[in-house]
């Protein structure tokens, strides 16, 4: 594990044999903790500073003295006495500080410091990258090792946009509160695309700690939460729908040794029933709002593929069109390599062949090369289908997906 080094220079080596679960520990607590010292000291460095002094003392004592019985209330008080004791930042603190600022408060943040949080990032004055970067640090409490991956970067050049994007808040004085609500629809697009990243993170990993899976709960409460908050905003109402069809067939993603089962091989059965449902009433909802809207559109099609938990059947024409309505409103070329997909599961292999062929030009990640591997399955050609699934495994994948890769191309 890396070394931490504070802004004071001083270092914390902490390593596997002194602190076990290290990891664990900061996906568990880390944007919880940051999005309330945030909100409560009105400082997004110091919030960093003091939570990044409390990880690195927690570091050195708990090996002696063992772990405490409530290691996030820990953090917290010792996080918060950090910034109380900052002489440069005693005025401030006293000055700004919101209530409840205290060391014994409870260190998860409300529904609205978490929400303040998210919006105070996702700021007009902020570039749509900085603001996304932002979210992702101090809403969602991801590492700069996770933000970097997530925009093709490295951790310094991340450190260095987020410094300036603090110095920024703090020298327009852009405000910690939850703004009105009718300013809420301005900056909503960037804070929904934020809590999307958020839950990817964790579906990607699906093999993943039990912390990368609650990155995922996180997700969909703060979704869920949003849809509450906006009841007629079909963005959000779509973007929830879209997660809670996504968690239903959470635990039908891996089989018994945890090897990936992709969607069209899962039991239905073992779907979700519940989330089934509260997703449906949320696309009902989206959809009389704005049926075209992309998000609205995406859950359609998870609601399609759920339609065989009934019928015993996927959908394909219907999931076809539903990707043709997505191209034809966003332009993502995504949306179009899921359209062909779905057509020659549909029957259409040859057809959807041609038109992918034209096509070739565009790839860009490894969905794509599984896309073209499964339309070259379909259509009989072994070679082309082992290219494209060694060709995906160049790409960033999480490791269930890259071991279900892997043995497919050992077996092509």
């Amino acid at each position: 594990m890396r070394m931490a080094q504070s802004k004071s220079g001083r270092h914390c080596l902490i390593k596997i044999n002194q602190v076990s679960d290290w990891n664990a520990l900061w996906r568990s607590h880390a944007a919880s903790l940051l999005a309330a010292l945030a909100q409560r000291l009105r400082n997004l460095d110091l919030a960093e500073e003091a939570l990044q002094h409390a990880f690195e003392k927690a570091a050195r004592h708990w090996p002696d003295t063992g772990w405490p019985n409530d290691p996030a209330g820990w953090l917290y008080r010792t996080a918060w006495n950090f910034a109380l004791d900052q002489s440069k930042h005693a005025a401030h603190v006293a000055a700004h500080a919101a209530q409840p600022a205290a060391a014994d408060a409870d260190p998860a943040p409300s529904v609205q410091e978490r929400l303040a949080t998210f919006f105070l990032c996702a700021h007009p004055a902020l570039s749509v990258d900085t603001q996304a970067m932002l979210m992702l640090r101090f809403a969602a409490g991801l590492s700069m090792a996770d933000i970097a991956r997530w925009f093709y970067s490295d951790e310094q050049t991340v450190s260095k946009r987020l410094q300036r994007a603090k110095h920024k808040i703090e020298a327009t004085r852009i405000s910690f509160e939850l703004p009105e609500v009718d300013i809420w629809t301005e900056r909503l697009p960037p804070v929904l695309s934020a809590i999307e990243v958020l839950y990817d993170r964790s579906y990607a990993d699906v093999a993943g700690s039990e912390a990368i899976a609650a990155y995922g709960r996180d997700a969909e409460q703060l979704a869920l939460t949003m849809a509450e908050l906006l009841p007629d905003q079909a963005s959000a109402l779509g973007l929830a729908s879209l997660i809670v069809f996504a968690e239903s067939r959470r635990s039908a993603r891996l089989d018994a040794q945890r090897s990936l089962v992709p969607l069209d091989r899962q039991d239905p059965q073992t779907w979700d029933g519940v989330r089934i449902h509260v997703a449906a009433a949320l696309l009902a909802r989206g959809a009389a709002a704005q049926a075209n809207d992309p998000y609205v559109v995406r859950a359609a099609i998870s609601a399609a593929h759920a339609e065989r938990r009934i019928s015993g059947r996927t959908p394909w024409r219907k999931i076809a069109a539903l990707y043709e309505l997505l191209f034809a409103t966003t332009a993502h070329a995504p949306a179009r390599w899921h359209q062909l997909l779905a057509l020659a599961y549909a029957g259409q292999a040859v057809e959807a062949l041609e038109k992918w062929r034209a096509l070739r030009d565009t790839a860009s990640d490894a969905a794509f090369h599984l896309i073209a591997a499964d339309i070259h399955h379909l259509n009989g050609h072994a070679y082309e289908r082992r290219a494209h699934l060694s060709a995906a495994l160049r790409y960033p994948l999480g490791s269930a997906e890259r071991q279900w890769v892997a043995a497919q191309l050992a077996r092509a």
